[in-house]
């Protein structure tokens, strides 16, 4: 039985595992080879092929590997996509979380608490429609704070804490900073 019939009929291995594998023999000070062999495992235990010293029989062997092993791959692919996804995801959401902490407000699961401590009105069908808008309004026109608080889940790669670099640069501190309530109170709103 040729190699790609053995491998054709154990396809659900060889999907599996399996990989062509070239070896190198040594006598005295020379070197043979490379002599190509498939090594796979069944059952945790290695098993090998041996497919000799001819290059286009690994290649066509490689090739009908690539071709069983396909799935295996791409599901692997896509589960290291998912994961970086998701780690991407979370980092901006803790930077944001950050940053939605400097204007004041904080989190509880996905939803932002303490707009009323910043002086905005609660936004929802009673709401007059007016005083939504100059809430907003005040709230995009204010710049955002450049000076982030340190928190012991902060991550430093988004916050200096460089005494070397001017003040003039990071901006004012946030004690020197206009309040949100006072821009809210300036533009109208309660």
């Amino acid at each position: 039985m040729s190699p790609l019939q053995f491998i054709h009929n154990n396809a659900q291995t060889f999907a599996r595992n399996g990989a062509v594998v070239p070896t190198y023999r040594t006598r005295g000070n020379k070197r043979y080879g490379p002599y190509y062999r498939v090594a796979y495992r069944i059952a945790g235990r290695q098993c090998s092929l041996y497919l000799g010293r001819c290059k286009q029989l690994a290649d066509q062997v490689r090739q009908l590997l690539a071709k069983l092993q396909h799935p295996r791959d791409y599901r692997r692919l896509c589960k290291r996509a998912n994961r970086q996804r998701r780690a991407t995801m979370r980092r901006v959401i803790r930077h944001w979380q950050l940053t939605m902490r400097a204007y004041g407000l904080d989190f509880r699961g996905c939803e932002l608490r303490g707009w009323r401590r910043l002086g905005i009105p609660r936004i929802d069908k009673t709401t007059p429609f007016n005083a939504a808008q100059r809430a907003a309004a005040a709230l995009l026109l204010a710049p955002p704070p450049v000076w982030l608080p340190p928190h012991p889940t902060a991550d430093p790669r988004y916050w200096q804490n460089d005494n070397s670099v001017d003040q003039q640069q990071l901006g004012k501190h946030p004690s020197e900073e206009m309040h949100v309530s006072t821009l809210v109170a300036n533009a109208g709103g309660t």
